[in-house]
C-alpha cells in the first residue's frame, strides 16, 4: 500500500501550531503578520516531515495559475529575447510564478488565440509580449477577453497601453559627445536607416551630431542589408570605395561592428588610433572581442523585469503609474521608457 504524505495538519501538529498558521507560512499570505521564529518553526516542520504544498490545489482556491504566458517574434535561440527571458524569469522567480512559452500549433496558427485558450483554460495569469507588436485586432481581442498583457520593446509608433519600450537618444549623444571631445568630426556610420527600427537608430545619430555641432557627411554614410553574407559585402564594398576613411564609424548592429573590426585588421588600419568603432546593439561578446567593441546597449534584463512589474501591477489592480525611467514628452504613464548606455570599451 502506498505510504499517505503527511498532510498541512502534521505539520501543525509537529511545529505546535494552528493549521491556520501553517497556511499562512507555506502560502506566503499577504497582511498577515507572522512572527519570524514561528513562520522558522513551521518551514523547519515542513522539512522535516518532507511535506510540499499541493500547488495546483492552491491555485484553484486562489483563482491563479502562478504562471506567465511569454510570446516573441525572435527564435528562441536569439541571444536578445534569452536575456530580456532571463530579466522576466529572474523576477517571476520571486513571486513564485513560472514561464509557458505560448506557440501557437502551426505556423498558420493564431498567437492571440493561443493565448487567450491558455488564459481561460487556466494556464497563465496574463501574457508578456517579447521583442513583437501588436495589430490593433490582436489588442482589441485580448481586451474583450480581459487578458492582462504587457508589450515589451513595441513598436515605436505603437502607442497603446502597457509598453516597456527603449530610448537610444541619449546614450547616441553621450557617444558623439566623447568622440567630439576627443577632437573627431568626421563620423561615418554604417547601418539599414529604413524601417522603423533603421530609422529610429538613424535619426538619432544625425540628431547626436547636430546637437554637438558635426555635419552629417553623406561621403562617409552608407546603407547595408539585412542578410549577413550580403552585409559583410557592404562593409567591405563601403571601405574600399572610400577615398578617405572616417574617424569613428557607427556600425548598427554588432555584426556590422564585428565585420569592420574584422577588415581593419586584414588591411592594417589602426583601430582606434586611425579609427574608432561603435556598435549600436548588444552582445554578450562585445567584450571579448579585440580590440574590445564599444557600443550603446540596451537594457535587455531591466526590460524583463520592468514588463513583469508592469503585468503585476495589472494583476493586482494597481492603477498608479509605473515607476520607470519615463521619457519627459510621454503623456501616458502606461508606457515606460528604459534608457540604452553608452559603453565605452577599446575600439574607440
Amino acid at each position: 500500500m502506498k505510504r499517505k504524505g503527511a498532510g498541512s495538519k502534521d505539520v501543525a501538529k509537529e511545529a505546535g501550531v494552528s493549521q491556520a498558521t501553517v497556511s499562512y507560512v507555506l502560502n506566503n499570505t499577504p497582511n498577515v503578520k507572522i512572527k519570524p521564529e514561528t513562520r522558522q518553526l513551521v518551514l523547519d516542520a515542513a522539512k522535516r516531515l518532507n511535506y510540499h504544498t499541493n500547488i495546483m490545489a492552491r491555485n484553484m482556491r486562489m483563482k491563479k495559475t502562478e504562471c506567465i504566458g511569454v510570446v516573441t517574434g525572435r527564435s528562441m535561440s536569439n541571444a536578445v529575447f534569452m536575456t530580456v527571458l532571463d530579466g522576466i524569469r529572474a523576477s517571476l522567480i520571486e513571486q513564485n510564478y513560472s514561464i509557458t512559452l505560448c506557440l501557437p500549433p502551426s505556423e498558420s496558427g493564431s498567437r492571440i488565440a493561443e493565448c487567450i485558450k491558455y488564459f481561460n483554460s487556466r494556464v497563465i495569469d496574463g501574457v508578456i509580449f517579447v521583442l513583437t507588436g501588436l495589430t490593433d485586432e490582436e489588442k482589441q481581442t485580448l481586451n474583450e477577453n480581459d487578458v492582462p498583457y504587457v508589450m515589451i520593446n513595441a513598436l515605436a509608433e505603437d502607442d497603446a497601453r502597457f509598453q516597456v519600450k527603449t530610448g537610444i537618444g541619449n546614450a547616441m549623444s553621450e557617444a558623439v559627445e566623447y568622440l567630439a571631445n576627443s577632437g573627431i568630426s568626421e563620423i561615418g556610420y554604417l547601418g539599414r536607416m529604413t524601417g522603423n527600427l533603421g530609422a529610429r537608430r538613424y535619426a538619432s545619430f544625425t540628431k547626436a551630431l547636430g546637437k554637438h555641432g558635426i555635419d552629417v557627411n553623406e561621403d562617409i554614410i552608407q546603407k547595408i542589408s539585412r542578410n549577413e553574407e550580403q552585409e559583410k559585402i557592404d562593409v567591405e564594398y563601403f571601405f574600399e570605395t572610400r577615398k578617405k576613411l572616417p574617424r569613428a564609424l557607427f556600425c548598427e548592429g554588432v555584426n556590422a561592428a564585428l565585420h569592420t573590426l574584422r577588415y581593419a585588421y586584414k588591411k592594417n588600419i589602426r583601430v582606434p588610433e586611425e579609427m574608432a568603432v561603435i556598435a549600436i546593439g548588444t552582445s554578450q561578446y562585445s567584450g571579448k572581442f579585440c580590440p574590445a567593441l564599444s557600443a550603446i546597449e540596451a537594457p535587455l534584463f531591466e526590460m524583463g523585469q520592468t514588463g513583469v512589474k508592469m503585468l503585476f501591477e495589472q494583476l493586482d489592480g494597481v492603477e498608479e503609474p509605473t515607476e520607470g525611467n519615463l521619457q519627459e514628452d510621454s503623456m501616458n504613464h502606461d508606457i515606460v521608457t528604459l534608457e540604452w548606455s553608452f559603453a565605452k570599451r577599446e575600439s574607440c
